[in-house]
């Protein structure tokens, strides 16, 4: 038996297991090797509303949960790729986002906007109780009626005095 040689290889394997032991990682770089491990854990829908002819982008980016605990921005890809709101509806896109096994969701819901609202002619009796409507009726970009909300400056009709009178409606999306 060579014990030269069984000595020198105990000494060898003796070397290599104390400096895996005592060889230190600074704190710091163990904390980077950890986040930079982190995978997406999930990425939640994204729901957007906007009017009829207002422009839209696609996000780029997309907020993600990471497994750490933490939210990273990510890049995302959309099929399809652009948006268009000159069609009222409801219009789903799918995103592709790398390292994440599930498609990311856009619901786009594209409303119709106000096209015109009729003025409002209404004659009323001297000193007789009246209010303005809180609503009027609006023809909307898609074709509809729609009752929207008005705010009318002045706010309050006078009756104790005769005559032709103008009050000034504001909607909303007009």
């Amino acid at each position: 038996m060579n014990f030269r040689r069984i000595s020198s290889r105990i000494f060898l394997y003796f070397l290599i297991a104390f400096f895996s032991i005592n060889t230190l990682v600074p704190a710091n770089s163990m904390l980077a090797n950890a986040a930079s491990k982190a995978t997406i854990k999930s990425i939640s829908p994204i729901n957007t509303t906007v009017n009829q002819g207002d422009a839209f982008n696609l996000p780029t980016t997309v907020k993600a949960n990471m497994s750490d605990g933490t939210v990273k921005d990510v890049s995302v890809v959309w099929s399809p790729r652009s948006a268009s709101t000159s069609k009222v509806g409801t219009f789903i896109f799918n995103g592709t986002v790398s390292g994440y096994s599930s498609a990311v969701t856009l619901t786009l819901s594209v409303k119709a906007k106000i096209s015109s609202i009729k003025n409002l002619t209404v004659s009323i009796g001297q000193n007789t109780q009246y209010s303005l409507p809180s609503t009027v009726s609006a023809t909307m970009s898609d074709g509809t009626t729609a009752s929207v909300a008005v705010t009318w400056s002045p706010s309050t009709v006078d009756t104790s005095k005769t005559g032709t009178f103008t009050y000034s409606g504001t909607v909303q999306g007009l």
